[in-house]
């Protein structure tokens, strides 16, 4: 989990998180545009997320660019890392000062969340986690559609990633290899048919193959009929020779 986030912007340098409910209230007199939601993209960018530089960069004009520092914690182990606006893409492993030991892709930081967090099914990191920060400002806001994480999001990827969350998708999973095998084996065909490296079959020609099939097959048949009765005469003659040869030889 979230331990703990550090940055020399915060009115309180550190903010630090307890297991459970965290929540983030606003002042007595309900004010608003007091950073909120800002905190909460804050945290979606510590968990990989890029919605706080592309939604919010108003803050780095205002501010400058800064810099995160933030603990995890899995299996009573702590994880230090920084991530910063001025290199969003990359993300460093600090030790317990907070001094960066080693730099690494965002991609490959959420891949080792996935791990720490044990999510196992075939899905990204961003992909579980970002449905599920639903804060202003981002595209997963659309209340008539509480799975998408953008407004165009098809559906069956929805409905694929909420069977992934529960464990449920790999009943169908081979179903969905055996759909995708077909469809890239039509997709051949189809490519293959293009380029004339297979020939072009319409219904028209089709019919026509079909009667000319009927009457080869009639004409093999008519040609095994005629090998029959030719080895059937033959077979006679023979046997008459022979008769002939027998009789013949009886006289000598």
């Amino acid at each position: 989990m979230l331990k703990l986030i550090e940055c020399e912007l915060f009115r309180k340098k550190r903010i630090k998180f307890h297991e459970g409910l965290n929540v983030v209230l606003g002042d007595n007199q309900a004010s608003n545009s007091i950073g909120k939601s800002t905190l909460l993209m804050i945290i979606d960018f510590i968990f990989g997320g890029d919605s706080y530089i592309e939604h919010n960069d108003d803050v780095v004009s205002e501010l400058g660019h800064h810099e995160f520092f933030y603990i995890f914690e899995f299996n009573k182990e702590l994880f230090y890392f920084s991530r910063g606006t001025l290199e969003p893409k990359e993300v460093y492993k600090c030790n317990n000062r907070f001094q960066k030991i080693e730099q690494i892709t965002i991609a490959e930081y959420n891949k080792l969340l996935k791990e720490y967090y044990s999510i196992s099914w075939g899905q990204t990191f961003r992909s579980v986690v970002s449905l599920f920060s639903r804060i202003w400002g981002k595209y997963n806001l659309e209340v008539k559609r509480p799975l998408h994480n953008f407004p165009k999001e098809k559906n069956v990827d929805t409905v694929k990633r909420l069977l992934l969350l529960f464990n449920q998708y790999n009943e169908i999973l081979d179903n969905e290899k055996k759909l995708k095998n077909l469809k890239e084996s039509d997709w051949a065909i189809k490519k293959a048919k293009k380029f004339d490296y297979i020939p072009k079959i319409t219904p028209k020609k089709y019919e026509k193959n079909i009667i000319e099939k009927d009457k080869i097959e009639l004409e093999i048949s008519k040609l095994k009929e005629d090998i029959v009765n030719t080895t059937v005469k033959l077979s006679e003659a023979l046997s008459d020779e022979v008769f002939q040869l027998q009789s013949q030889k009886k006289h000598f």
